[in-house]
């Protein structure tokens, strides 16, 4: 479906892909990226384009994704939140966050640039993003991927004013694991 739709988007606007790539191709590089955090120069070697090319296709990209799914990830109304919260402990709770660690491969020959990628409790490189979800499993929010380095906590604490502090009212409350202690 995404490739159509990039097809689509393609003719509406009468652009073509960088350096002629496909639809297909375009939104298979991005996926591969965003999925792998593959190196450009491997993504440039298995599509025979520069590592340029790779670079500009996949920020075209990123942009474009984020157009087309950003209108379904959203905080919603307080109200809406509260509908589907639950009730525990004598508190409403309307939302459930997490970080959620993303293997990526290491790199053997640059140790140093991917220490912080190393995530020693879990042990294996990685990239942590940050998940806002209803009580009922609905996505609200996704964060900016972050080295696995970053813990939960780090990670609130550098993207709170992206979702929290415009959209949470005071009556609300959320659940996280004991990665979140002591934020309150």
């Amino acid at each position: 479906e995404f490739v159509s739709l990039r097809h689509e988007y393609h003719r509406r606007n009468n652009t073509r892909s960088v350096q002629c790539l496909s639809s297909t191709d375009e939104v298979l590089l991005f996926l591969l990226h965003f999925r792998h955090y593959c190196v450009n120069l491997l993504l440039a070697v298995l599509f025979k384009v520069s590592a340029t090319t790779v670079y500009n296709t996949i920020h075209s990209m990123r942009e474009w994704f984020y157009n087309l799914l950003s209108p379904e990830i959203t905080m919603h109304t307080p109200k809406w939140r509260k509908e589907r919260g639950r009730k525990m402990w004598g508190h409403l709770y309307t939302f459930v966050i997490d970080g959620s660690i993303q293997p990526i491969h290491g790199s053997d020959k640059y140790t140093l640039a991917d220490t912080e990628f190393y995530s020693t409790y879990k042990g294996f490189h990685g990239v942590n993003i940050l998940v806002v979800c209803s009580m009922q499993g609905d996505i609200l929010w996704v964060g900016p991927s972050f080295p696995a380095m970053h813990v939960d906590n780090e990670m609130v604490k550098e993207t709170i004013d992206m979702w929290y502090h415009p959209t949470i009212t005071a009556s609300e409350r959320g659940m996280g694991d004991s990665g979140f202690a002591g934020l309150e």
